[in-house]
């Protein structure tokens, strides 16, 4: 178990003096500069992204009120039309009646 902690130890140090020749030493200079960039560019994407999807919404809102309102005036000339055809229907079989005293051609 001595030799196992020995050769660990040995590890540890070879290791240890490989360490600097293999990292590159830093320059000095603070990633600060870098990272505020990237914070800047990542805060401008979501301002822009957040525009976009609000355009998009605002749009899309417009188009269904839009689309509403046509449905509407869709809707009541259907009902203008049925109530039109509803009248011809009574009006027809009123002519067709025989309780009435003059005859077809006379309506």
């Amino acid at each position: 178990m001595l030799r196992e902690f020995r050769l660990a130890g040995r590890f540890r140090t070879a290791a240890a003096s490989l360490y600097p020749r293999l990292v590159p030493r830093s320059s000095g200079r603070s990633p600060t500069g870098a990272l505020l960039l990237g914070l800047i560019v990542t805060l401008a994407a979501v301002v822009a992204y957040s525009w976009y999807i609000t355009v998009q919404i605002s749009g899309l809102r417009q188009l269904q009120s839009n689309i509403a309102d046509r449905n509407r005036k869709d809707s009541l000339q259907l009902l203008r039309i049925q109530n039109d055809l509803n009248q011809l229907a009574l009006s027809m079989r009123d002519m067709l009646d025989n309780d009435q005293p003059y005859p077809l051609t006379a309506w």
